[in-house]
């Protein structure tokens, strides 16, 4: 509790110190009205007042964990029919993807400052009946605000890389407090919970529940909109590389300058910023582009390389994709979600840096329809030889979606793990 204490003296002051600074930061960077007053806990006019259902107050921070959010609202629904539902975001990405894709279901609002006085102004303008966690958010005052209002606070979908355990380590006397606030734990594989409780979480409270994001219903029939948008036919060759990061295009484009002149590249940046290296590179190599959100606006494709510059679209390009590639794979990052293109009935492809989906690979390795490459030129090799024996290829993509659906019921197991703390 010391500990506790003293972490929130900092921040408090801190935050009185800084409160200007943040106050020109935002106004400078053009953060609307709405953000500015969620950020202090002031969201009257954005969650309304609760009616006679239970509230759910669920946090993702960003793209990533607002599709965990939809699964999870979509079995709740499923469940009770008495449920009212806010979801908060870290990042703008974050909230425009909950926007578009959940308003109609939940009040969608920027999560608070983790200063202590606005934690306990926002729980008590959201009033929750349940708060819940969506995979590795741990905010202290938060958690300790709601803890002490005795509001139930669950983990769901649970995960912690082996990089981010080292960095947690260093403060494990701390996270420990942090980690008892949680009534309940649910984590989507073994090693996940094993790091948790190498991090101080009680084993009682710990389970693992799998991941609720193989229950999002699959967007195959997203293929032929796509497709058309693109202007791809069936001429075409569409190699998409899902969730780069730095490097990776640069790598890639000995694989693109492989292919014909039917070989379509969709490259989708797992961060936005990097948009403008992309640009420069491809200009560099005088490579010409056209940008996603330029032709689903109705443009014109010109060229072979399309760079996705929006957030929320790749699940719904895998299906329009021949070869899927899976970024952060060739570079030392740890590789990203693997079952999204799996679920479309794709086989995936990825760089021998995938340790921190290493379970959802050997389980595609042990459907033959998941392929580890050590470098662009094995791709290259392992693309030619499907291209060439068709029959194959397409019986690991089969099998790539019957191993992805086996996965399912996450949603479903942990959404009645909520709806047990609200009894």
């Amino acid at each position: 509790m010391k500990l506790y204490i003293i972490y929130q003296t900092i921040i408090t002051l801190l935050f009185a110190i800084l409160s200007p600074v943040i106050v020109l930061a935002v106004i400078i960077k053009g953060n609307s009205k709405a953000e500015v007053l969620h950020r202090f806990g002031l969201y009257r006019s954005d969650v309304p007042a609760q009616k006679s259902g239970k509230r759910i107050w669920l946090h993702a921070s960003s793209v990533g964990e607002v599709q965990a959010a939809k699964a999870l609202i979509t079995e709740l629904e499923n469940i009770s029919d008495n449920l009212e539902f806010v979801v908060s975001t870290m990042t703008r990405h974050g909230q425009t993807a909950a926007i578009r894709q959940l308003s109609a279901k939940a009040a969608c609002i920027f999560s608070p400052l983790d200063v202590p006085f606005i934690t306990k102004l926002a729980i008590y303008i959201i009033k929750p009946d349940c708060y819940v966690c969506l995979e590795t958010e741990l905010w202290p005052s938060v958690l300790h605000s709601l803890h002490r209002a005795r509001v139930p606070v669950l983990l769901l979908n649970g995960r912690m890389s082996e990089r981010s355990i080292q960095s947690y380590l260093r403060f494990r006397y701390f996270f420990r407090q942090v980690l008892a606030c949680f009534d309940r734990m649910a984590f989507i594989t073994k090693n996940d919970m094993s790091r948790y409780l190498e991090l101080g979480a009680d084993k009682e409270r710990c389970l693992v529940a799998g991941n609720v994001k193989y229950d999002l219903s699959s967007p195959k029939d997203q293929e032929n909109h796509y497709r058309k948008i693109l202007k791809i036919t069936d001429q075409h060759t569409v190699f998409i590389s899902g969730s780069t990061h730095s490097g990776e295009e640069e790598l890639l484009l000995r694989l693109f300058q492989e292919f014909d002149n039917d070989f379509i590249w969709i490259t989708a940046p797992r961060h936005l910023k990097r948009l403008p290296a992309i640009a420069k590179l491809m200009d560099e190599n005088q490579i010409s582009y056209n940008l996603f959100s330029h032709l689903k606006n109705g443009g014109q494709r010109q060229a072979n390389l399309i760079i996705v510059d929006v957030m929320g679209e790749l699940a719904h390009l895998y299906p329009a994709g021949d070869y899927i590639f899976c970024g952060g794979s060739l570079v030392e990052y740890g590789g990203h979600n693997l079952m999204e293109a799996a679920i479309s009935g794709k086989a995936v492809f990825y760089g021998p840096n995938i340790h921190d989906y290493r379970d959802a690979a050997s389980l595609l390795e042990l459907a033959g329809a998941g392929f580890m490459v050590e470098d662009v030129q094995q791709l290259i090799e392992k693309i030619r030889y499907f291209q060439n024996n068709q029959d194959e290829y397409k019986a690991a993509c089969r099998r790539a979606e019957t191993a992805a659906k086996s996965q399912q019921g996450a949603a479903r197991r942990q959404a009645e793990m909520v709806i047990k703390m609200l009894q």
